[in-house]
């Protein structure tokens, strides 16, 4: 599988298991549904998917950062409700200190 289009269904919710579907796939859009909740962090997962959520006025925001930093194919990426811009700052100040050292430290 590497596309799934359910756009336009009246689905609700996004099984967090779709994460497992990382390789190879491209594309998943679920834009014009009637998605609540949040959106499953494990879509992290799909890092060279395109991801179409847009058209879902019930899901709960910010979204996950990894599709707001690292997707360039996340549609909600310029929308700032989506994905603030203070995210960025934060995110690049816990890696300019090297962050990851600080939790991984065992001191």
């Amino acid at each position: 599988l590497q596309t799934l289009i359910v756009s336009n269904n009246e689905l609700t919710h996004i099984p967090s298991e779709l994460g497992n579907l990382a390789d190879n796939f491209k594309e998943f859009d679920a834009s014009n549904n009637a998605l609540n909740g949040t959106i499953p962090s494990d879509l992290g997962n799909l890092k060279d998917c395109k991801i179409m959520l847009s058209g879902n006025g019930l899901i709960d925001y910010p979204a996950p950062l990894d599709l707001c930093y690292y997707f360039t194919d996340f549609d909600l990426k310029n929308v700032s409700k989506w994905c603030p811009p203070e995210r960025s700052i934060l995110k690049q100040f816990y890696e300019s200190t090297k962050g990851g050292d600080w939790a991984n430290n065992t001191n």
